[in-house]
């Protein structure tokens, strides 16, 4: 059984934010791909709290965002132009 998937998209972070977060996702999934500068689609977690939870605390509520959603076991429908997508086939 493969592990939960989700998106992390953030909104108006700084370049401080983003490094200390992106370390932090490195230390918590087990596999993740982030080529869009401030969204993570990560492999790994408990849930969209504990994500949430884990980095809330680099995101202040004003004036930065954060939403965390959950991917279902149904195999999303999408489209996309992008440069790695070795990530999406492998995982």
């Amino acid at each position: 059984m493969s592990a939960d998937k989700f998106i992390l998209i953030f909104d108006q972070i700084d370049n401080t934010q983003r490094a200390l977060i992106h370390e932090r996702v490195k230390d918590l999934a087990d596999s993740w791909w982030h080529e869009l500068l401030d969204v993570w689609v990560v492999e790994g977690g408990d849930s969209v709290s504990a994500w949430r939870d884990h980095l809330a605390v680099f995101v202040p509520q004003r004036p930065s965002k954060l939403v965390v959603f959950r991917l279902s076991d149904v195999k999303p429908r999408w489209a996309a132009r992008l440069t790695s997508m070795d990530w999406f086939s492998e995982h």
